[in-house]
């Protein structure tokens, strides 16, 4: 049986969204900063921060990314002690755009001990999984396609897009 989720769903009111602004100086120095802001804040609003920003600047904004967050109750008892308990195991699906050779990674962390055979080798028919690739692959940009799956032990999440 999968651990639980609190987190609302995503077709509810976000609880909060964050804007944050990537910056690359003359010197090829680059900096993100983020700003927790209203879900409700209009476009225009959004625009007039990043926009008044960069008239005091020295630095170009190359980046401006949005992100909506919906946060539930943080609760470890909600979460099952069984082998592949910790969320750094993780079953990693390694996504390709072969046009601009950049990655990208889906994990589900703390796997269920049905999803990762003997050895290690994830079960790539399990309809659980399956369900999740064909959710991931909905989402992701069409340019994106399937590369590899794995389960890694002890490993640290990257959540960056390359290059």
């Amino acid at each position: 049986m999968p651990g639980t989720r609190t987190a609302p769903a995503l077709t509810g009111s976000a609880t909060k969204s964050m804007l944050s602004v990537s910056w690359v100086d003359a010197e090829d120095h680059e900096y993100s900063d983020s700003l927790i802001i209203d879900p409700l804040a209009t476009a225009a609003e959004k625009e007039a921060y990043v926009a008044t920003a960069v008239l005091g600047s020295n630095a170009s904004a190359w980046k401006v990314t949005e992100s909506t967050v919906f946060v539930g109750a943080k609760n470890k008892a909600n979460a099952l002690a069984e082998a592949h308990e910790s969320v750094a195991d993780k079953i990693r699906l390694s996504y390709k755009d072969l046009t601009v050779d950049a990655y990208q990674q889906a994990y589900i962390p703390a796997p269920l001990t049905a999803l990762v055979l003997e050895g290690g080798t994830v079960d790539v028919s399990a309809a659980i999984y399956t369900n999740w690739k064909a959710a991931i692959t909905a989402i992701v940009p069409t340019s994106f396609t399937p590369l590899n799956v794995e389960f890694v032990q002890n490993t640290q999440r990257n959540d960056t897009l390359s290059p």
